[in-house]
């Protein structure tokens, strides 16, 4: 199985649902971010809801909130990022945090919002040729063919159990 899974099809379809139903209890070891539009303004959270924190808008106190939980997400056992793909990819800081932990080898599932601007495409064009990444186009919170490449991805990255030292 593939390093890193993310889910792509229509806004609101369902995609957090899936990967939620794949991690479970276990999201509170995850790594990561979480970003929602609110009310006019940005919610950047870590999976596990731990912390969360509003901005106005993309901008450079944005950007490197979230490089922040990018850098902390690369030493986790596995990461949860969600709702990327927009305007915020733009803010160099943020993309540059973005792909260092693409290639840092932790394990990831994510939902990606459709590509807004140049940063956006280009993300999607790096996935793409990612041979540690697969993009999956997804219905929603139904699709079973998403739902078990998560569950199976889940199976082991998530649950698998540490490896073990023999001497």
């Amino acid at each position: 199985m593939k390093k890193r899974i993310f889910l792509i099809g229509p806004e609101a379809c369902g995609k957090t649902s899936l990967i939620s139903g794949a991690v479970g209890s276990e999201i509170r070891r995850a790594g990561g971010l979480v970003l929602r539009h609110m009310g006019g303004g940005l919610e950047i959270f870590s999976p596990a809801e731990w912390e969360r924190r509003r901005f106005a808008g993309p901008g450079p106190e944005l950007s490197a909130h979230c490089a922040g939980l990018l850098a902390r997400a690369s030493s986790a056992p596995f990461a949860v990022i969600d709702g990327l793909g927009g305007a915020e990819l733009e803010e160099a800081e943020l993309y540059e945090a973005l792909v260092r932990f693409l290639f840092s080898g932790t394990p990831c599932a994510g939902a990606l919002e459709p590509p807004a601007g140049e940063e956006g495409a280009l993300l999607r064009e790096l996935l793409t040729s990612d041979p540690d990444t697969m993009l999956l186009e997804t219905s929603g919170r139904y699709d079973v063919n998403a739902e078990g490449a998560l569950r199976h991805w889940a199976e082991e990255y998530v649950f698998a159990p540490a490896s073990t030292i023999s001497w």
